[in-house]
């Protein structure tokens, strides 16, 4: 079954979702990486980490939509912080 593809509808959906973006950068906490190696970063600069503690981080694709920690998580959807 072919797609019946509509210029103008793509063209229609686009300038709506272009003209209602909200951009809205909240950025809580960044830090330096020291260095890296072996799956672990030594990072200066993350106030709010405890020592030793875990920090996740990935491909930002994978992160922002398949989180293995449930608190990054709920910190990326704003339940944290």
């Amino acid at each position: 079954m072919p797609l019946d593809i509509k210029p103008a509808e793509i063209t229609d959906i686009l300038k709506r979702e272009i003209r209602e973006y909200g951009r809205e950068i909240d950025i809580a906490e960044t830090g330096t990486v020291l260095s890296v190696g072996d799956g672990i970063a030594r990072v200066y600069g993350l106030d709010k980490a405890m020592a030793g503690e875990l920090v996740e981080f990935t491909d930002t694709d994978v992160l922002f939509t398949t989180p293995r920690d449930k608190r990054t998580e709920d910190y990326i959807t704003g339940r944290f912080g």
